[in-house]
This record gives C-alpha cells, sequence and structure tokens, in this order.
C-alpha cells in the first residue's frame, strides 16, 4: 500500500533540530594515561556514565572527547576518573 508523499513530509518535519545538533561535547584533561590499555579503561568508564554516548580517550594527548547526550555534571565526571585509577585535570575549555 502506497503512503502519501504528504504524510511523510509531515512526519520529517516534527523534529526542529537534526540528532547530531542536540549532542554536546565536552574535553576532560587526564593526568595519568600511558598506553592503550588505559584508554579502553577510561573509555569503558565514561561511557557507563548515564548521559555519555561515547568516549574517546587518549593517552598521547592525555584527554577524552565525549560525546554527551545531556549535561553531565563536572563532579560526576572527575569522580569517575579518580574511581578509574587516574588524575582529573579539568574541562578543556
Amino acid at each position: 500500500m502506497a503512503v502519501p508523499a504528504a504524510s511523510h513530509e509531515g512526519r520529517a518535519r516534527q523534529h526542529t533540530k537534526p540528532y547530531w545538533r542536540q549532542m554536546m561535547q565536552k574535553t576532560v584533561l587526564i593526568d595519568g594515561m600511558m598506553c592503550p590499555h588505559c584508554e579502553a579503561h577510561m573509555k569503558k568508564t565514561f561511557e557507563a556514565i548515564d548521559g555519555v554516548v561515547s568516549a574517546s580517550p587518549s593517552h598521547e594527548k592525555k584527554c577524552a572527547l565525549l560525546e554527551l547526550s545531556r549535561d553531565v555534571p563536572e563532579e560526576e565526571l572527575k569522580k569517575a576518573v579518580a574511581a578509574a585509577g587516574y588524575q582529573y585535570a579539568g574541562i578543556k575549555a
């Protein structure tokens, strides 16, 4: 059964912002990561936090780029870094 084109157009216009524009990013500065294993550990730690969609840690850059679906409080990120055994060094502006 064919669906009239008008009904498809109506559904497509329901969203005012594209999905990727609703996402936020934060760069968390981390001291103590020394290898890819450390990166994997921090990735798993960050992605367990509600609101963190993805995490891309880098031991070479000493940071992790987080894709967020909500504004995760800095204190929550700080606690996660400390619980994983690393040193929280702030949020990159």
